[in-house]
Parts: C-alpha cells; sequence; structure tokens
C-alpha cells in the first residue's frame, strides 16, 4: 500500500469491515466515529467495497490488529513547532502512522530508516560524566531540580537550592508535567510525604548534587554537582525530547515493552532508560555511532523469557516449600507458567 492519508472515521470503518476491534491503538479510536460515513469514503476511494477491504487495506488493518512491535516516537520540541509523533507498527507489513488530531497519514517504512533523524546531527559528547542508575523517585526529584528556575536564574540547574525549594514544588505538582512521557508519577506524595532529603542524600552519595560551604551556606544549600553539570543542564533545559516507547509481542501474556527518552542540547544528546518500574539508567551518547547502537539494541533485542519462566518456576517452588503460599497459589502458578511457554 503506497503512502495515503486515511481520516479516523475511514480508519474506524475499516477495522470494523474486517472485524476486528483495534484496542492496541487507542490514539486512533474514538467512540465518536462516522462509521458509515468512513465506509463510504473508503468505497468512493476505492479501498473498499460494499462488504469488504481492498487487498491492500485489509493487510494493512491485519498489521494494526495482530502486531509484532508497536514502536511510538514521540517528539517535543521546547521552543518552535511544538509535539509531533510517529507511531510504526511491524507485522505481516511494516507500517509508519503520523497521527494528528482527525487523520492519520499511513505509508510503508523501515525500522532503522525511521530512526535516522533521531541520530542525524549528533555530535561527539566525550567530555560528559558517565551515567547513574536512579529509582523512580531519585529520576522525578532530579528532573525537577535541573528545570528549577530557582532564586530567577535565568539558566535552570545553576542555582543553589534548598530541601524546602524541592519539597514546594512538589506540592505545587510542578513536577508532574516533566513526568507525563514517561509514566512517573507520585502525585499522592504532594502532601509533603516524600522524604525529600532522603533522596537528597542519595543523589549526593551518587555524586549527582553536592553541598554548598559559601560563607552563608554552610553546607545546607545544595547545587547540581561540577561533574554532573553537562547532563543537568541538557536534561534541564533541553530543544528537543523524544519518547521512544517499543512493545514487542504486544499480545503476549508478558510482552516486552521498553521507553527511552532522548534529551537533545544541540549536537549533545542525554539517553534516560526506563529500565523497569524503578530503575533507570541515564547516561551521555558519545556520538552518532553510540547513539545508533543504543537505537539498534533497543529496537532489536529480545528478552529471554523461557529465563524469565524458569525463574518464575523456581520461585514458585521454593515459596510452598516454605509454607509461603498455599498450594492452590502454586498450582495456579505453575499452570500460568506452563501456559506461557
Amino acid at each position: 500500500m503506497s503512502e495515503m492519508v486515511l481520516s479516523r472515521d475511514e480508519l474506524c470503518a475499516a477495522f470494523q469491515l474486517s472485524g476486528r476491534q483495534p484496542w492496541l491503538l487507542p490514539s486512533i479510536w474514538g467512540e465518536d466515529c462516522d462509521v458509515k460515513g468512513g465506509h463510504e469514503s473508503l468505497r468512493r476511494r476505492k479501498l473498499a467495497s460494499k462488504r469488504r477491504l481492498s487487498r491492500g487495506m485489509a493487510e494493512f488493518i491485519e498489521t494494526l490488529a495482530h502486531p509484532e512491535m508497536l514502536l511510538d516516537i514521540f517528539r517535543l520540541r521546547v521552543h518552535g513547532r511544538g509535539a509531533s509523533r510517529l507511531s510504526i507498527v511491524n507485522g505481516k507489513g511494516t507500517f509508519s502512522l503520523i497521527i494528528n488530531d482527525d487523520r492519520v497519514s499511513v505509508g510503508v517504512t523501515d525500522l532503522r530508516s525511521a530512526l535516522r533523524h533521531l541520530w542525524r546531527g549528533v555530535g561527539s559528547v566525550k567530555t560528559l560524566p558517565a551515567g547513574a542508575i536512579l529509582s523512580a523517585e531519585e529520576l522525578s526529584v532530579l528532573l525537577l531540580i535541573v528545570s528549577m528556575n530557582v532564586y530567577d536564574g535565568e539558566t535552570p540547574g545553576l542555582g543553589t537550592f534548598a530541601p524546602e525549594d524541592v519539597l514546594r514544588d512538589i506540592r505545587m505538582g510542578l513536577h508532574l508535567p516533566l513526568l507525563a512521557q514517561t509514566r512517573l508519577y507520585f502525585a499522592e506524595h504532594r502532601d509533603g510525604s516524600l522524604d525529600v532529603n532522603e533522596i537528597l542524600d542519595s543523589l549526593r552519595e551518587k555524586g549527582l548534587i553536592e553541598a554548598m560551604y559559601g560563607e552563608n551556606d554552610n553546607g545546607r544549600n545544595l547545587s547540581i554537582s561540577s561533574e554532573f553539570l553537562p547532563i543537568g543542564l541538557i536534561i534541564g533545559s533541553p530543544e528537543v525530547i523524544d519518547v521512544l516507547s517499543v512493545v514487542k509481542g504486544p499480545e503476549s501474556e508478558l510482552p516486552d515493552a521498553r521507553t527511552l527518552m532522548l534529551f537533545r542540547f544541540g549536537r549533545a544528546v542525554v539517553a534516560i532508560d526506563l529500565l523497569d518500574e524503578d530503575a533507570f539508567h541515564l547516561y551521555p551518547m558519545r556520538g552518532e555511532d553510540h547513539l545508533r547502537e543504543v537505537l539498534e539494541e533497543f529496537l532489536f533485542q529480545r528478552v529471554n523469557l523461557k529465563e524469565e519462566l524458569d525463574s518464575l518456576d523456581l520461585m514458585s517452588a521454593t515459596l510452598i516449600r516454605r509454607g509461603e503460599i498455599s498450594k492452590e497459589d502454586y498450582s495456579s502458578a505453575s499452570r500460568l507458567v506452563s501456559d506461557l511457554r
């Protein structure tokens, strides 16, 4: 199928004609679709007959309904043209979907070529320090700190701050917009229950922030550490943020899902890799070749599901021997593991 533009109504009608439901693509599915009007439009464009889709459209919907991989690239330009989105669905064919408010631009693409614009123009950043592994709370607080405009400083992250400044902004909810694309959120801590001092101590131990010992500081005020400052400035005041989310085998009981964020300032890029629900790897790219390697590994490496299931089986057997779960729970878990194999 060549490149084309479909309305939401046409896409909804195409799914209905094929007898399928697009639950995996909520961003292009809505209850307010005019299915009848969409069907009539498909017929006028010779993409469907009265009762069935054309061959090209049928293959397209089959890929959307039963994908092997979903890749979503959300790009936010901090200054300029705003946000854009490119979704790539890979199955029997590989289709790119450029999603707008009411239309979807469909094209046939290649996964590697679709990512070229992400590494185009990336320069060498060998002077940047190594990265760090952070918890969800640490990353949340760090992202807030590097974007704070404390004491009316012109550049985020350069000013000194105190734990009270961080807690104040969390209570005001100022951390939430930063985390909207990462699924990192802890709005329940807006009442001040978050132990900010403990998190700041952990960030100090990892060398990301440091205490200030000036004339009026006495070690109480804090600042981004001099070693981490280059990375802090990039993620604190980026020109472009790319959020890549990939799901492999989305119909599986245990799909392989990952999210990678790329913060770009000029030719420098810093990556935040969401390893799991509470572990995040933050590290700088060392140039275009490094970024290409990261993106290709991100897309094409698969989790060894058999090893994970064997571990689950062994853990279940251990728990039953210890009496921590019942035989019924063990039998249920064993059936689940067997079914997934």
